[in-house]
């Protein structure tokens, strides 16, 4: 770091704000269905959870573009934003989002 460069701390379990491009609505989508085949079914209380989020998680593409703001932007946490989209972050790949992210001023802490 250099002592003329001010940096600030944020927690990725804070939230961000992502414009997704159609592909990358795709994605979420995929990914959010992709996570409910791992929930256990190994009681009956896990199978009913797992009823529970079929019925509430397998949704339409319209209802993810319906997400997001008047901007076009989709509000995630940093950490679920990364796990989600990490596999299709990459140099000379197709892009799923704008590389460019919104975070609320209040969750950049300075570092003492």
């Amino acid at each position: 770091m250099k002592k003329k460069d001010k940096y600030f701390k944020f927690n990725i379990n804070d939230n961000i704000l992502v414009k997704l491009n159609e592909s990358g609505y795709r994605v979420w989508k995929t990914e959010n269905e992709r996570w409910i085949t791992l929930v256990p079914t190994r009681n009956p209380q896990e199978k009913e959870y797992k009823k529970h989020c079929i019925k509430i998680g397998v949704r339409s593409l319209a209802w993810y573009k319906k997400q997001a703001d008047k901007k076009g932007y989709v509000e995630f946490q940093m950490w679920n934003f990364i796990e989600m989209f990490g596999d299709y972050t990459g140099m000379a790949v197709q892009s799923y989002y704008e590389t460019n992210i919104l975070i609320k001023q209040s969750n950049l802490k300075p570092i003492k």
